[in-house]
């Protein structure tokens, strides 16, 4: 057996630095690669060539959008406020309002409710007879009126507002 001369052991021990830092160099570079693929996916569309130009447009979006979505808040605070005393609650009570006691009317008369979420409006009844027709305008505020409701008037307020027992 030769034994390795000084010059044979620093080649060796070369060669296997050579070898360690070629499979670093294999691995950093698929790293790269990989690192490179990411940004494209990151800036994909964008204007800027760099990654600070697409994060600073992306902050100048983010500020944009912030500033809208906060107009649309109040937007919609203002047209939720709106919708509450809009008179948007309407049904109709038809009945016979004699009775079927001989009178005539059979279910011409009625009672129509137009109101808003806190029972603040109208309510407009039609008496229908034989031979004529009375029509009565209420106003009504919290489901109550200055002026007797009859019991359709209530349950056409009722049902307008969607209450179970009317």
């Amino acid at each position: 057996m030769n034994p390795l001369s000084a010059e044979g052991w620093i080649s060796v021990i070369s060669l296997s630095a050579a070898v360690i830092l070629f499979i670093m160099v294999i691995a950093l570079w698929a790293k790269t690669n990989k690192l490179r693929r990411t940004l494209a996916n990151m800036t994909a569309g964008a204007a800027g060539d760099s990654l600070e130009k697409v994060l600073t447009d992306i902050q100048e979006n983010l500020r944009r959008l912030n500033g809208e979505s906060a107009r649309h808040d109040e937007r919609l605070t203002a047209l939720e406020k709106r919708m509450t005393v809009m008179k948007g609650r309407v049904a109709l009570h038809r009945y016979n309002a004699f009775g079927g006691n001989g009178n005539g009317g059979s279910d011409l008369s009625f009672s129509l409710a137009i109101v808003d979420d806190e029972r603040n409006g109208a309510v407009v009844t039609a008496i229908h007879g034989r031979d004529e027709t009375f029509v009565y305008g209420k106003p009504v505020t919290g489901g109550r009126s200055d002026y007797k409701l009859t019991p359709e008037e209530l349950e056409a307020i009722g049902k307008a507002m969607g209450d179970k027992q009317a």
